[in-house]
């Protein structure tokens, strides 16, 4: 077949030992490539789903990851429709992904942007001869907005009203490859039909992680955070997956740390037990604010209160360190001072009160 789309055929013949030959011109009509076109499609869920490079088929340049899934979630699920009618309809379904130089606000998932946000009327056609889709509609796009057939832009208002893609599938026409030109290199999109790939797309997140974590998605073991490994599985569809899912892990850690403590006499500590010497070997286990062993250490000092007696002997009657006054003897009451080491310091009062002898005069009658 060559390049034209028709078929060269040679037909031999052969009657009574003689053989000739016939040829003829079949076209093949391309109508079944076009009709591969039909239907729904969305950017494949794999590595190199959109690329840029110098050369064809090349993303030296440039190329998505499965990390794209997630960031750049909101075009993932974009679709695209070629009708049979010949109506080119792009789904964005109030989000996409807009790129700083269309409104000035970042890169970003938000409202799509004028005119590439599908509300124009487009069409679609197909060239046989060159396996060449054209999408005719200001702002009509596959893949990325701002790639034309001369150039990127960076202006909404130089959007084109009419671009061209290379267009080739895979064997069983479940992918579709749209490949552009657009001057300096080629930018490809990888292309497969919604109703054969719908893959679930998720993150795991895991934040009551102590010490480590194994992912039985992978059956790696963490031992840091991590939020950027993705697992995903095929489903035989080639660039379709059943599922992608990427990690969101914090991983926390024990703490530990030292009560210390100087106490009189005795301590009853956190775990329960009453001690009455100093200790620094006994140990606790709590949870911390992360949910993880939190391990105490006790550091105890244990000092002691004193005790002691007052002697004193007095007359008549005594004032003490308590502020009362005795008028008699007394050897139960008792004072708590403090001591040198800020334990308690009872003192006992042992008082003996003596009493003065008095004499009384009587002086002589003036009569006497």
């Amino acid at each position: 077949m060559d390049n034209s789309g028709i078929l060269n055929l040679r037909f031999r013949g052969e009657s009574g030992g003689a053989s000739n030959d016939f040829y003829n011109d079949i076209l093949v009509d391309n109508l079944a490539i076009k009709e591969g076109s039909l239907g729904t499609w969305k950017l494949a869920t794999i590595p190199e789903a959109m690329k840029v490079g110098p050369n064809f088929n090349d993303g030296s340049w440039w190329s998505s990851t499965y990390m794209d899934l997630f960031d750049r979630a909101c075009h993932f699920d974009d679709s695209i429709t070629f009708s049979p009618n010949g109506d080119y309809i792009h789904h964005m379904n109030g989000s996409t992904f807009i790129e700083n130089w269309q409104d000035g606000q970042g890169d970003r998932c938000d409202v799509p942007v004028y005119p590439h946000d599908g509300s124009v009327p487009a069409s679609w056609t197909y060239n046989a001869t060159t396996s060449q889709v054209t999408l005719n509609g200001l702002g009509a796009h596959m893949g990325l907005t701002k790639v034309t057939n001369s150039g990127e832009i960076s202006d909404p208002a130089n959007a084109v009203s009419s671009i061209t893609y290379d267009i080739s599938f895979s064997p069983n026409k479940d992918t579709m490859y749209s490949d552009i030109n657009f001057g300096p290199g080629w930018w490809r999109y990888v292309y497969v039909k919604t109703s054969l790939c719908s893959p679930t797309i998720y993150t795991d997140v895991v934040s009551s992680a102590c010490s480590n974590f194994t992912w039985a998605l992978n059956g790696n073991t963490y031992t840091t955070s991590n939020n950027t490994d993705i697992v995903a599985t095929t489903n035989g569809q080639g660039a379709c997956n059943d599922s992608i899912v990427l990690l969101d892990l914090s991983i926390d850690f024990p703490s530990s740390g030292t009560d210390t403590i100087i106490a009189c006499d005795s301590y009853t500590w956190i775990n329960g037990s009453t001690y009455i010497f100093s200790n620094n070997s006994a140990t606790h286990t709590l949870t911390n604010a992360a949910g993880c062993d939190s391990v105490v250490t006790l550091d105890l000092t244990i000092k002691y209160g004193t005790t002691g007696t007052d002697v004193i002997t007095s007359c008549d009657s005594y004032s003490w360190i308590d502020g009362v006054t005795y008028t008699t003897s007394n050897n139960l009451a008792t004072h708590t001072l403090t001591n040198a080491v800020g334990c308690d310091s009872v003192v006992t009062l042992d008082l003996t009160i003596n009493y003065t002898t008095c004499l009384l005069y009587t002086s002589p009658s003036p009569r006497d």
